[in-house]
């Protein structure tokens, strides 16, 4: 298997992500624009039943792949295999779950208009469990491009399966079928590619080794949980709070999230099994090293989106979403605090040493701290006070697992992480951010004409200063500078 540089692969993710997520980015634009708050918030209450448990029923099974795969050779037909049919029997018993309990959830969130759309619901996040399989094989197959490009196809025929649907009838039940007909094409080309390179049967079931892999994704799992929840009990409680409208509007400044695994998640996705394979060879320098490493690359991207997106975001939502969301702007500053912590990969040393049962210790006490502050928060602050507890609350994750880290690799805090690299892109991200703000923030101008010129200014600074002060390593330069060049034939009309 021709092998290929963590940069590399890293920047074929990245980029299938962008992609993907430059149709879904316009996915809720257009949606805001063609359905009521009432039926949008509707919609987004679903999605939001749907990204909870589509993480909670994986119980960590899925990303167990980046830990077993590379170590486990001989085992690789086993590992798919009960893999595979755990996703499947999850999946089932939960959809079974929503139709029977779909008038009780309906009365939690106040919208009896959810009810009906529980069942649907249900055989859509089965194929999607079943599918997210694919995804990780690829990445530990080291085929970044296969993962990159089913990423860019299911994000370009979301956009075109729920635009096209809402353009027909404007009904959530529509929308909701849409996006099953996509996973159904999902389990095609799942079923496809397996049939063609695995020989997966129930067969090749093996108890003691589903056991062994249980016995390592659970706690993890058990953390994914405990994450999934501290990040959407906030949501939980604005459904409860208040009514679809204002849910709405809420939904619409959590937009930043998917930001976030655009950037940081293809990263980890590759030094982890990476890293892992190092432990297991007791390279524990080296490890730390290639950790530190990913920390610093995740920081030249990380600084300056936070500030550009931070110094923007009323521009934003409004050129976006149009005026009627605006009070979703200050839930977007809240959760763009989010991004400094996504820089330190906290929690992947922890899952190359298997500690995965601190993990989820660490991801509990999150959790308790997040559902005992929520109420009170809503009480003082109305909606901006759950974001508010949600950030607090992952920040105590962090640190907490950083801390574990530490004593893992026995260094000192001033070791641990690349602290000057980010002392220095984010001191060079805030400089250039100030520069645009009072350059053009300051003048009266559209949302959109705004947003163009404090971007490319920011970036034609930021890049001059990249290359001029080495914030970026020679390799980085070349890999940029031959995928931007190969992009560019590609693209030329004489091509």
């Amino acid at each position: 298997m021709k092998q290929t540089s963590l940069s590399n692969q890293a920047l074929i993710l990245i980029a299938g992500k962008i992609s993907a997520f430059t149709f879904s980015f316009f996915v809720p634009i257009a949606l805001v624009r063609l359905y009521s708050q009432e039926q949008y918030g509707l919609f987004q209450q679903v999605l939001l039943i749907f990204n909870t448990f589509f993480a909670v029923l994986q119980l960590g099974m899925v990303n167990s792949l980046l830990y077993f795969y590379p170590r486990d050779i001989e085992k690789r037909q086993a590992l798919l295999s009960q893999t595979l049919f755990f996703l499947l029997a999850a999946g089932t018993l939960f959809g079974i779950s929503l139709f029977f309990f779909q008038n009780l959830i309906a009365d939690y969130f106040n919208n009896p208009q959810i009810g009906p759309l529980l069942p649907l619901l249900g055989i859509y996040l089965l194929l999607m469990l079943v599918s997210s399989f694919l995804e990780i094989l690829f990445i530990v197959e080291e085929n970044a491009l296969k993962a990159s490009l089913l990423t860019f196809f299911t994000g370009f025929f979301r956009f075109c399966f729920l635009i096209g649907a809402s353009l027909i009838l404007r009904d959530v039940f529509v929308l909701l079928s849409a996006l099953t007909g996509i996973a159904v094409l999902r389990v095609a080309i799942l079923i496809f590619y397996l049939s063609k390179n695995y020989k997966l049967s129930f067969g090749n079931f093996s108890r003691s080794y589903f056991f062994t892999q249980l016995k390592y994704s659970l706690p993890f799992g058990l953390a994914g949980i405990f994450v999934i929840l501290t990040t959407t009990i906030d949501k939980y409680f604005i459904s409860y709070f208040y009514d679809s409208k204002i849910y709405a509007i809420y939904a619409i400044g959590c937009f930043q999230v998917p930001i976030v695994a655009l950037i940081f998640d293809p990263v980890i996705h590759i030094i982890l099994p990476k890293i892992s394979k190092l432990h297991q060879e007791s390279d524990i320098p080296k490890m730390h090293n290639l950790w530190q490493k990913a920390a610093s690359k995740l920081s030249l991207i990380g600084f300056p989106l936070f500030v550009l997106f931070l110094i923007l975001a009323n521009q934003i939502v409004v050129f976006l979403f149009t005026e009627n969301y605006q009070d979703s702007v200050p839930i977007l500053m809240i959760y763009l605090l989010l991004l400094p912590r996504q820089m330190t990969n906290y929690g992947v040393i922890l899952r190359a040493y298997g500690e995965t049962k601190y993990i989820s210790k660490t991801c509990f006490a999150s959790l308790a701290v997040a559902a005992a502050l929520m109420f009170p928060s809503i009480k003082a602050f109305g909606i901006t006070g759950p974001p508010m507890v949600v950030v607090f609350s992952l920040y105590l994750t962090a640190y907490l697992q950083l801390s574990k880290t530490k004593k893992l690799l026995q260094v000192t805090w001033l070791k641990l992480l690349p602290w000057n690299d980010f002392l220095r892109n984010f001191t060079a991200a805030a400089l250039i951010g100030l520069i645009v703000y009072f350059a053009i923030l300051s003048i009266s101008l559209s949302p959109l004409l705004s947003i163009l010129l404090s971007s490319l200014l920011f970036f034609a600074i930021y890049i001059t200063v990249a290359y001029r002060y080495q914030l970026l390593a020679d390799n980085d330069k070349k890999i940029i500078a031959d995928f931007l060049s190969k992009a560019w034939i590609k693209l030329s009309p004489s091509s």
